[in-house]
């Protein structure tokens, strides 16, 4: 049985890509048909497509590791290696944010040059790990966490390009995902509150701060 993690949307190559518990699959048309185009029997927990059309990948395999792929995934090299990971987010111009570390020591990287180079820009709370991460410009960047014991986590804000971080809200929360519509609003869902357990999903209006 194959279960999806993550799915990317690219209209103008008509491909749709999709990351599972068991390899990276591939459809060109819409998703009526799909075919693996590489890590079979491997966890791909994470896919990202950038403005060159660069295919990003955090596959676990004896570790978490970030691949790249520069033509259209039939050929990959690795970028970074790290005990766990979870996501590869990008963004116009070669910046490049991962997520590598266990649920009792995560961090965040960061790459400026397409991924060939990495430094440390965060280093998250004990028990604490990041779900999500959405990146607004080249300046503002959201990074949604849960802290699973000893309550904290949240949502947490970049406006230096990942210099500098503040929490900005929903600490206790299970921050699970986040999304930025086309005004600008910040979108957070949530599993629940560390000791009341009610999920939901909140806003953060654009222009608003916390």
């Amino acid at each position: 049985m194959v279960f999806p993690f993550s799915f990317l949307s690219r209209p103008i190559a008509r491909v749709l890509g999709g990351g599972s518990a068991y390899g990276l699959y591939r459809s060109f048309d819409n998703g009526v048909n799909w075919g693996l185009l590489g890590f079979e029997n491997q966890f791909v927990g994470s896919i990202e497509i950038n403005e060159l059309g660069y295919i990003y990948a955090c596959v676990y395999s004896h570790g978490a590791k970030f691949q790249r792929s520069l033509d259209g995934g039939l050929t990959w090299e690795v970028l970074y290696q790290a005990l766990g990971g979870n996501m590869i987010k990008s963004f116009p111009g070669g910046v490049v944010f991962a997520c590598i570390g266990t649920n009792t020591c995560a961090k965040l990287i960061r790459s400026v040059d397409y991924g060939a180079t990495w430094e440390e820009v965060f280093a998250f709370f004990p028990t604490e790990y990041p779900y999500a991460i959405v990146i607004k410009s080249a300046d503002t960047i959201y990074v949604g966490t849960t802290r699973w014991t000893g309550g904290g986590g949240g949502v947490y804000r970049s406006m230096d390009g990942g210099d500098t971080w503040e929490n900005i809200g929903l600490i206790d929360h299970y921050v699970s995902s986040l999304a930025l519509n086309a005004s600008g609003d910040l979108f957070a869902g949530t599993r629940g509150h560390y000791s009341l357990y009610q999920g939901g999903v909140y806003v953060l209006p654009e222009g608003e701060t916390e």
